[in-house]
Parts: structure tokens; C-alpha cells; sequence
């Protein structure tokens, strides 16, 4: 069998500071959930996995959500292949910034994918502020190929994420071209990998 074609792809989360984005992460990868809210300034992550014959690469960069790294979010953004904003069910601020404080900091690359997620769903027993229906429209309104909504709480389709985004790039009708090796802010900027890699 022939070696395996190597795939990078880098991946950027977006979205308001508390509304889970680094939560899913941690449920995603390590099966863990912290209570506690801890604001992040930058996290990434390399995962890879075969399918189809592809060794597909994916560093995930997970974005600080507070004002005053709007600046480092907007130049990952420009390198972003696949960008998942986040918002939290019952922040209607954090919805409405998908667009009114993201959306518009993308670059005009057609073929840069979008993923819209609805976190902490287990909150709508305390209330319902924005509803599926709410996600689904606008998940339509940017163009995004995925929508769901989960609970990094009890883990409500929080893997499932990861994997469309594996299966899209293990598609086998894929375009397939040569990426340059995908770098985080830390290593364009620094030389260093959060990773360890």
C-alpha cells in the first residue's frame, strides 16, 4: 500500500470570552469538564488521524475571546482552512458577536470552511435565550457547512464536531494540493509550539 498523502489543515475556534469554546476542546480530546471559567490567551493542539489513505494533520488554535487580542484572532484567521465560531445558548451577546465582532475579520478565501456551534445546551433548563432555530438560520446566513449544538458539561455532540471535520478533509474527492506546514501565532511569531511538537 502506498504511503499515506500528508494533509495539514489548520483549524481556529472563535467566539466570546465563556462561551465554551475551550471547554469543547477539553471534552473533545480528553474527556474532561472544568467548572471553573479560566479566560484563555492562546491554546494549541495538533491531532491526526488516517482515513482514505490521508494522514491528515489538524492544529487546532483556540482563541482568547476578551477585546484585547482581537489583533491575534484576526491573524489566525487569515490562515484558518476550517474557522468554528462558538457562542454559548444562553448569552445572546455572545450569538450576536459571531457577526457583529468575528464574521467580518474573515478573509476572502472561498475555500475556507465554517462551522457554527451552539455550546452549553444543558443551560436551557435554567432558560432558553438563543434558540436551534436562531443557530440554524444563522449558520445559513455566514455560509457555515456544520451546525450542531452541544454540552461539553455532559458531552453532548462534542466529538462529533471533530470528526466532520476529519471526514470533510478524508473525503476522496477532495482537491488535494500541496500546504505549506500549518503554524500557530506562537510559532510564526516566537518559534514555539504550545504543542510541544
Amino acid at each position: 500500500m502506498a504511503a499515506p498523502i500528508e494533509i495539514e489543515k489548520q483549524v481556529v475556534m472563535v467566539g466570546y470570552g465563556g462561551s465554551g469554546k475551550t471547554c469543547l476542546l477539553h471534552r473533545s480530546f480528553s474527556n474532561t469538564f472544568v467548572e471553573q471559567y479560566i479566560p484563555t490567551v492562546f491554546e494549541d493542539t495538533r491531532i491526526c488521524r488516517i482515513i482514505n489513505n490521508k494522514k491528515i494533520s489538524l492544529l487546532i488554535l483556540d482563541t482568547a475571546g476578551q477585546d484585547d487580542y482581537g489583533r491575534m484572532v484576526e491573524i489566525n484567521l487569515s490562515d484558518a482552512d476550517c474557522v468554528v465560531f462558538c457562542y454559548a445558548v444562553n448569552s445572546r451577546d455572545s450569538f450576536e458577536a459571531v457577526t457583529s465582532r468575528y464574521y467580518d475579520l474573515l478573509p476572502n478565501k472561498p475555500d475556507q470552511i465554517k462551522f457554527l456551534i451552539g455550546c452549553k445546551i444543558d443551560t436551557r433548563e435554567e432558560g432558553e435565550v438563543v434558540s436551534t432555530q436562531e443557530g440554524i438560520e444563522l449558520a445559513k446566513k455566514i455560509g457555515a457547512k456544520f451546525f450542531s449544538e452541544t454540552s461539553s458539561k455532559n458531552g453532548n455532540n462534542c466529538k462529533e464536531i471533530f470528526d466532520e471535520i476529519f471526514n470533510i478533509y478524508g473525503k476522496s474527492d477532495i482537491k488535494l494540493k500541496k500546504d505549506k506546514k500549518k503554524r500557530s501565532f506562537m510559532e510564526k511569531f516566537f518559534g514555539y509550539c504550545g504543542c510541544g511538537k
